[in-house]
């Protein structure tokens, strides 16, 4: 039976979700941003939903995978999610940080090779 919302914890919930992100709006970009990862990693690891989310979806993909490195890669999906949704609710501070260079990364030079050659 699913759980009746209360509109109490919902308000709590924004509350604490508003002043978060104000306080993230008051820090310069990079600081802003290692909130952000900071804060995911927390929310993610922290919450039972989203780890079992996660370790199913890690099971799926890769079942041999250690403990240690299905907790390593969790954390880095709660930094990655933090990170983007700082930059998200701070849109205009992070398009003037300017912080966006252009993709990275092993498959961007197969890409980059793949459009030249008009695949």
């Amino acid at each position: 039976m699913a759980r009746r919302r209360s509109p109490w914890r919902d308000a709590l919930a924004y509350s604490l979700i508003s002043g978060l992100l104000g306080l993230a709006g008051l820090m310069p970009h990079r600081m802003r941003r290692d909130f952000g990862g900071w804060l995911g990693r927390r929310i993610v690891t922290l919450t039972p939903k989203f780890r079992r989310r996660i370790a199913s979806n890690l099971a799926y993909v890769l079942p041999d995978l250690d403990a240690a490195a299905r907790l390593r890669i969790a954390r880095g999906v709660g930094d990655t999610f933090g990170r983007t949704l700082i930059d998200l609710f701070h849109n205009e501070a992070y398009h003037r940080a300017r912080v966006w260079t252009g993709p990275e990364g092993a498959g961007v030079e197969p890409l980059r090779a793949a459009l030249r050659a008009g695949s």
